[in-house]
């Protein structure tokens, strides 16, 4: 199961589908278009509304919309397409239909291994037996000496250390998109021999990286961080062995800083450590809302005091300095 809700036509649907390209002769495939005016064929029509109404489903397990629902609300839907969609299930190519448990970790398993894993981590636990592993998630936007420094921390604490880069660019507004972020960390840690770099995929211990728009109390935030580290300690963290997560010490940013206190809560429960970097020494010799600040305003001179050498090289060139 995936869910497209962004996709804003059924081809894009489609393609998705030949990517994942992973079925068999009878699954099913139910498609709830954004938009409602579409029929199904031979199948009757409900709407989201006519469930909530029929359950009498509380406000409290919606946000602003009804298919912006808690896993209670999920629950009563999931419920209802299968009353809908059971009756056909014993038609066609599928006959004496019952009823079967499956092993939803597996499933993602695979599903993850397919998508990601097998494509970044293929002979990882080959190359590097024995060896202490640690992880460290940054956005990097752009690669500065604060980012530096917290590699050069985490990397001398493990033998090996997995940078993940953060793809998402959509939950908030970054100054420079993920290719270009990617390429600024690959050069600027090129000296480093004992580190590897990848996108993060859907696995980043970031909390800066949360939908904002539905974080909106302290239980919500405690809530997402619980299921993004639980996520990544799952399907990346052990299966990579790693033993040591590493975060910057946030001294600011709320949710970050709830989030940083939710890893080290839930990892080592897990057998991960997770361990807390102080900031650089000299802060104000890399602020990276400051380079910021000084790269939209075209004050390059000062944004370059604050970036390693290879970052200020690549701006230049973005900038036509060069």
């Amino acid at each position: 199961m995936e869910n497209y809700g962004d996709l804003a036509s059924p081809y894009k649907l489609d393609e998705k589908l030949e990517e994942i390209g992973q079925f068999c002769k009878n699954d099913i495939v139910i498609y709830f278009p954004t938009d409602l005016s579409r029929q199904f064929v031979n199948i009757p029509q409900i709407s989201w509304n006519q469930i909530f109404e029929r359950h009498r489903i509380p406000s409290t397990w919606v946000t602003d919309s009804f298919i912006h629902e808690n896993h209670k609300a999920n629950q009563v839907v999931a419920g209802d397409i299968l009353e809908i969609v059971e009756p056909y299930l014993s038609k066609g190519t599928i006959s004496n239909h019952q009823k079967v448990q499956f092993n939803v970790y597996d499933i993602m398993k695979k599903y993850i291994e397919y998508k990601y894993w097998n494509k970044y981590f293929a002979d990882c636990n080959k190359k590097f037996i024995g060896q202490s592993r640690g992880a460290l998630t940054m956005d990097c936007d752009p690669f500065d000496k604060r980012h530096r420094y917290l590699i050069e921390q985490a990397g001398q604490q493990v033998d090996f250390l997995i940078l993940f880069i953060t793809e998402n660019d959509g939950y908030r507004s970054c100054l420079f998109p993920f290719e270009q972020r990617f390429k600024m960390v690959v050069e600027g840690t090129m000296d480093l021999k004992n580190i590897m770099i990848v996108p993060s995929g859907l696995f980043d211990l970031l909390g800066t990286n949360f939908p904002r728009n539905l974080i909106k109390t302290e239980q919500r935030v405690y809530d997402y961080s619980r299921y993004y580290i639980n996520r990544f300690v799952d399907y990346i963290a052990r299966p990579l062995h790693i033993t040591r997560c590493f975060v910057e010490k946030e001294p600011e940013q709320e949710i970050v800083k709830m989030f940083n206190e939710v890893m080290k809560e839930i990892l080592p429960q897990k057998e991960i450590s997770c361990i807390e970097i102080p900031l650089i020494p000299d802060n104000n010799d890399s602020n990276t809302s400051q380079i910021q600040k000084n790269l939209r305003k075209e004050e390059y001179e000062n944004a370059f005091k604050m970036m390693v050498e290879t970052t200020k090289q690549s701006c230049m060139e973005l900038a036509g300095l060069v």
